[in-house]
């Protein structure tokens, strides 16, 4: 409105909020915030001069063009990159995060520790015999068990409580403010959990824990 309106030389500008929409909304989101821009185009063009927005018809509406085309444009680049996000801190098999996000989670906690003076406690789990589970029932029944196992974990967990796959067998659980007398009672109380349920198409399944507290 400010530089002329229907004539206006930014008017342009309008799609410039609408191409960062992909990277925080979802396609409603996107529909949404899209159809604000052309409210906002029409409002600054026929709300101002109807006739001079009708003369520069092609102008505005290669605007609005812009305005549709510009989320088109960068969605699926937008929704790629946060893929690759999440699959570099995501275990693809369990779901669970993953070695690469218990680095960077561990140097969080340790700067947070010596500020706070808080302790931190790990547990890591290892699930006993798994080889002969591969072994005498394939590689397929052995990604049920590690599935079965990243459930029960997350289900007996805080939500501020994060484990990760390390690797294989191996889980690694991140306890901030937590002691020594917490984590071996968490501990145990994972491993009974385990060994008293059913895991994939398995009956039987156990886990051996380790505890630590800086």
């Amino acid at each position: 409105l400010m530089t002329g309106g229907p004539t206006s030389p930014v008017i342009f500008w309008l799609a410039v909020p609408i191409a960062t929409l992909p990277s925080r909304f979802s396609t409603r989101g996107i529909i949404v915030g899209v159809g604000i821009a052309l409210a906002f185009l029409v409002t600054v063009t026929f709300g101002v001069d109807a006739a001079m927005a009708s003369h520069r018809l092609p102008f505005v509406l290669s605007a609005a063009a812009v305005i549709v085309t510009s989320p088109v444009l960068v969605a699926p680049m937008m929704r790629s990159d946060v893929k690759h996000r999440k699959d570099a801190f995501i275990d693809q098999l369990t779901g669970l995060l993953n070695r690469s996000a218990l680095a960077t989670r561990t140097a969080e906690l340790a700067h947070q520790s010596a500020i706070s003076n808080e302790s931190i406690a790990v547990i890591v789990g290892d699930l006993d015999n798994f080889k002969r589970i591969n072994d005498t029932h394939g590689h397929a029944a052995g990604d049920m068990v590690l599935q079965g196992i990243s459930d029960i974990l997350r289900r007996e967990l805080r939500a501020f409580d994060l484990v990760y796959r390390l690797g294989g067998e191996e889980f690694v659980i991140l306890l901030p403010g937590a002691d020594l007398d917490k984590a071996e009672l968490l501990a145990e109380k994972l491993r009974t959990t385990v060994a008293s349920e059913p895991v994939g198409n398995h009956q039987g399944v156990t886990m051996s824990f380790g505890v630590s507290v800086s």
